[in-house]
């Protein structure tokens, strides 16, 4: 079984009156290749930003090889 790197759970954030991340799931195993897509406004780079910590998401947890 493959290690989970990258975990997110139930991530929100809205900036204003707009929802930018609504109860994003998301684990990521070592070895897999992946791809996020969707048009613009959708919140993929904001969920980058959480991801990596340059953003702090309003609600959820986001863990890299089991550390917050």
């Amino acid at each position: 079984m493959a290690n989970v790197l990258l975990s997110a759970k139930n991530i929100k954030i809205r900036f204003g009156g707009v929802i930018a991340a609504d109860g994003i799931d998301l684990d990521v195993l070592e070895g897999e290749n992946l791809a996020i897509i969707g048009p613009n406004g959708a919140g993929k780079t904001t969920f980058l930003n959480i991801s990596t910590g340059y953003l702090r998401p309003q609600a959820g947890t986001v863990s890299f090889l089991g550390h917050d």
